[in-house]
């Protein structure tokens, strides 16, 4: 048992860098990372004291600057998925008129589009915010 140690951290380490997949909160792949960290360790010969160690060194070692970073990040006010949309420019490619709706092609996608004025196709426009699943917009000054 003791001689297949190496594969159980490596086991370990691989589900829960895919359980990262399922979990929220980015924090669970770090202990993958530090339990491959181990069962390198354990493959090396060193023994259970020092494989704990590793594992808990390397996973707080990791978490704590991806933390931190992720934080700055969050404050500088990082906008992923549609939300980074957000500011940009986008060309009206199905007429939008006040209380419906349009369609508008911005970084090669069809989105869809509802402003308070109307209009016109191949017309420039800025979107302003995601609301539910489609993009609200004005005319490009």
């Amino acid at each position: 048992m003791e001689e297949y140690l190496y594969l159980m951290w490596f086991i370990a380490g691989v589900i829960l860098i895919f359980a990262e997949i399922i979990l929220p909160g980015f924090v669970v792949v770090w202990f993958g990372i530090g339990a491959v960290a181990a069962g390198v360790a354990a493959l090396l010969g060193a023994g259970h004291a020092l494989q704990i160690v590793v594992f808990f060194v390397v996973s707080i070692g990791s978490l704590i600057p991806a933390k931190l970073f992720l934080k700055k990040r969050e404050k500088e006010g990082l906008r992923v998925g549609a939300e980074r949309l957000i500011g940009m420019s986008g060309r009206v490619t199905k007429p939008i008129a006040p209380g419906e709706f349009g369609e508008i092609k911005t970084e090669g996608e069809i989105w869809i589009a509802s402003a308070g004025e109307e209009i016109k196709p191949g017309e420039w426009v800025t979107i302003e915010l995601l609301e539910g699943a489609h993009l609200v917009v004005r005319k490009k000054q």
